[in-house]
């Protein structure tokens, strides 16, 4: 993946293969992914999984940028689902670090070639050793990069 800042406040990425971000907790407000067009995903972009550190990003009714959010038709600047991931791991508490999927692990799993699935229970049940803390994993299970 190549990023490049254009600005301090837009980053844009091509051919995103992965996508880690810090999110709210991070300074982006809650409409990072689609509304005000701070990330925004070019090229072949639509078949990627992500993650950010967002404690509450799996909550329908969140502060934060959440997984309805990621999925939406306009998501990172696409049209018609072009730019929507097709897996994420959320949480839906508090989870602290402890909570928090490897992303290590998740990543390096998917580049690997297993399988959606796999690569999200492999590195919350790796990663931290607090098995399903919070934890859920949306997308196609069977899906592979």
């Amino acid at each position: 993946m190549r990023c490049e800042y254009q600005e301090l406040t837009r980053l844009n990425a091509t051919n995103v293969a992965g996508y880690f971000t810090a999110g709210y907790d991070g300074g982006l407000d809650d409409a990072y992914m689609f509304v005000d067009g701070t990330v925004r995903f070019f090229g072949q972009s639509g078949w990627y999984i992500m993650n950010t550190i967002d404690s509450y990003n799996g909550d329908r009714a969140t502060t934060q940028a959440d997984f309805l959010s990621w999925f939406a038709t306009n998501s990172f600047g696409g049209m018609n689902y072009s730019n929507t991931p097709v897996g994420a791991v959320t949480t839906v508490d508090e989870p602290t670090i402890d909570g928090k999927v490897d992303p290590v692990i998740f990543y390096g799993d998917w580049a690997a070639g297993k399988s959606f699935a796999i690569s999200a229970w492999d590195a919350q049940m790796q990663g931290n050793g607090v098995p399903g803390l919070y934890f859920q994993a949306i997308g196609d299970p069977f899906v592979r990069k």
